[in-house]
Parts: C-alpha cells; structure tokens; sequence
C-alpha cells in the first residue's frame, strides 16, 4: 500500500485548523497567522510531492491515447478574417 508523504498530511491538518479557526471566529491575526503558515507549507508539500520517489511511473506506450480520439476537443481552426487586424493610431 502506498503512504501519504507526511507533508500531504501536516498541510491538510493546517488547512483544516484554518478552516475551523475561522469559522469558530477567532482572533483575526491568529486565522492569518495559520494563514500565512500555508503560503509557505503548500510548495514545500508540492515539492515534497514531486521528488517523492516511491511511486514508479511506467511508459504506457500507444495504450495512452488522452483525447486524440475525441473530436470535441480538438482545437477548431478559425477562418482567416478578411481584413488584417490592425489598431488604429492615436491621429486616426
């Protein structure tokens, strides 16, 4: 079974303190406080997260098709506009 890393896990329970801190009403400057906290304990957690080496990643290879397949979501080719797209100077 693969493990949380312990940042996901001190992160969350900070977000969540936050949460109930403020919603209990209390001291403004300790909500900001916990607050200012998450600016700095959300990247570390991201980076936590992407150097986190237990997980091996494998190629699949053509099994992964992503939405190649789904013309919905193909970029739509725009018609080119009969005029060329110019802004006017500041005279005209």
């Amino acid at each position: 079974m693969r493990t949380t890393p312990r940042s996901v896990v001190i992160v969350t329970l900070l977000l969540l303190l936050n949460a109930g801190l403020a919603g209990a009403g209390a001291w403004p400057h300790l909500v900001q406080g916990v607050t200012g906290l998450g600016f700095v304990l959300v990247p570390w957690m991201v980076i936590d997260v992407l150097r986190d080496t237990r997980v091996t990643i494998r190629d699949l290879g053509d099994d992964e098709w992503g939405y190649q397949d789904r013309p919905d979501l193909r970029p739509r080719r725009l018609s080119p506009s009969p005029t060329p797209d110019r802004r006017p100077s500041i005279g005209e």
